[in-house]
Parts: C-alpha cells; structure tokens; sequence
C-alpha cells in the first residue's frame, strides 16, 4: 500500500541478512532500512567477549548503510568467512 512518505522507486523496508560461516562458527551480519527514517546495520559474533557480541550503527542514508552491509560481507570473505545466505527473509511462511 502506498502512502504520501511512500515512493514507487524505493521500497518502504530494505532488510537483507548475510549468514558467515568458518571453522564451525556462525555469524550474521544484516541490514535494515525504512523510509527516510531509520538505516542500520547490526552483527552478531559468538567469538567476541560476553557483552560484545553484538554490534550495530546507524547511517544518515539507507545507501550508507547498505554500502556499508555489503562492504562487510566482501571483508568476511576476504577473511576466510563462507557466506551461507546472504539474502532477505525468507518470509513465505506468511503467505
């Protein structure tokens, strides 16, 4: 449904996860943006220190912050990381 805020060019929700997997550890990376309103990226790492493991910045612009998404996705593999999904949800359940 399209509203006054809402634009045909650009979805209202942008969300796209990235599951990483290396050495038997997961770890996920994702993205979220609605409107005009509220760009985010959070991660989440099992081996950083208990109250560390997760991480999340905000950008003024949803094209920071996928740039930002992605550009971490790319280190991850430059790493060593294999990226086992790296889509949005799958939300088909809801249908």
């Amino acid at each position: 449904m399209m509203n006054e805020t809402s634009r045909p060019d650009k979805p209202a929700i942008y969300r796209k996860t990235a599951i990483l997997q290396k050495n038997g550890i997961f770890a996920a990376v994702g993205v979220y943006s609605y409107l005009d309103e509220l760009h985010a990226v959070a991660s989440f790492d099992p081996r950083c220190a208990k109250g560390k493991q997760h991480y999340r910045n905000s950008f003024e612009t949803r094209t920071a912050a996928v740039t930002s998404f992605e550009t971490s996705v790319a280190t991850s593999r430059d790493r060593g990381w294999t990226v086992a999904w790296n889509a949005a949800p799958n939300n088909s359940y809801l249908s």
